[in-house]
């Protein structure tokens, strides 16, 4: 009989799916339900405007041995996945090890790893500072996106601009340098001690093609295959980051690549990450199994996935009838009005490059978006 696996945060299917794959039996609390979320799991839905306290009562008639796999942007209600974890095994890191690891200065007090650089991150600002900010206009030269502590999938993310009214550094938000380049994530396992690179994807952000607004992260592309400098140098991060936090099953780690092919992390992500979902689509591997992923072959092909968002404000949504399952996720319910911003569907296409791979998203994205 399968094992039973809770599963916790903002759309849940693609952690629901590789639940599945791994042989568990999938519980899930959402936000947003879907057509096609209950064919894979037991579904409860929480009201939007209750997330994520209502989640604590949700769970009480969830399998009392069944363990809880982290998705969304669970990390960000540590004192919620605490209260869970009394009651159930939390599959992964530790709420400590969460505590620690999403603490923006974490990544920059590291030593040092070649190939690898930290961002100037600040989380206040002393007077001299402060001063010097209003003179100069900026720290050192350097550009800084404001970012609230609890983020998830780019949201909220904003330049930060000198002097700007509401723009103030403080508990909830920080300044981290703007690097340019290339987006990726990186997805690990660890166990405590050791960890293993399982592969890298890159992020799609702000892609006006999805109706994404600033740094709003679209989807993924991949694997991508680094060089082998950078998949050392990115084996050395995670040894790192397992052993001083107690780093435990997947995580994943987004980063930037420079022009010079110098990785640039930008934030940890201790739980089940959307790129995981790419990655086993790929390789038929289950990343979830147990007792840890069996090697990944390589990939023949570039597989994406990426949201399509609501430009306006929709009464219901578009018609999807026509797209075959394997090119659609996340299907809205009939007759749900979607506000604009909002998420419509989730899309996938595959490609002999990633450029194709993009264009089939591109083009799907345009032709679905038309009858919206």
């Amino acid at each position: 009989m399968p094992t039973p696996l809770i599963i916790l945060g903002q759309n849940p299917r693609a952690a629901a799916g590789s639940a599945r794959l791994a042989g568990y039996e999938p519980w899930v609390v959402t936000t947003r339900p879907t057509v096609d979320l209950p064919d894979i799991a037991t579904v409860r839905h929480c009201p939007a405007e209750r997330y994520p306290a209502a989640v604590l009562g949700m769970i009480d008639d969830a399998p009392v041995a069944a363990p809880i796999l982290l998705a969304g942007d669970m990390e960000n209600y540590l004192d919620v996945v605490q209260a869970v974890s009394f009651e159930h095994k939390l599959l992964g890191c530790t709420v400590d090890a969460m505590r620690h690891i999403r603490d923006p200065l974490t990544l920059p007090s590291l030593p040092a790893i070649e190939g690898i650089r930290s961002c100037h991150t600040r989380t206040r600002a002393s007077l001299a500072q402060r001063l010097a900010r209003l003179v100069f206009g900026a720290w050192g030269g350097r550009k800084y996106l404001l970012k609230p502590r609890r983020s998830y999938l780019g949201h909220g993310i904003q330049w930060w601009t000198p002097g700007a009214a509401g723009q103030r550094i403080g508990h909830d938000r920080y300044l981290q340098q703007y690097i340019r380049g290339t987006p990726y994530t990186a997805v690990f396992f660890a166990d405590g001690w050791s960890a293993r690179l399982l592969g890298v994807t890159e992020i799609l952000v702000g892609e006006p093609a999805f109706h994404a607004q600033g740094f709003q992260v679209v989807g993924q592309l991949g694997p991508v295959q680094l060089a082998e400098q950078a998949r050392t140098a990115l084996s050395h991060l995670s040894v790192q980051l397992t052993q001083r936090f107690d780093m435990r099953g997947l995580f994943g780690v987004d980063l930037i690549m420079d022009h010079r092919g110098t990785l640039w992390p930008v934030e940890v992500n201790p739980r089940y990450v959307d790129a995981i979902e790419l990655l086993e689509r790929a390789s038929n591997v289950p990343l979830l199994a147990p007792t840890g992923p069996g090697p990944l072959p390589a990939a023949p092909r570039t597989l994406g996935r990426a949201t399509l968002f609501a430009s306006h404000d929709l009464a219901g949504p578009p018609d999807l009838d026509s797209l075959p399952s394997d090119q659609v996720a996340d299907r809205p319910l009939p007759n749900k009005p979607i506000a604009a911003g909002e998420p419509v569907v989730t899309l996938f296409a595959a490609g002999a490059s990633r450029d194709a791979c993009e264009r089939q998203l591109r083009e799907r994205a345009t032709a679905l978006a038309a009858t919206c």
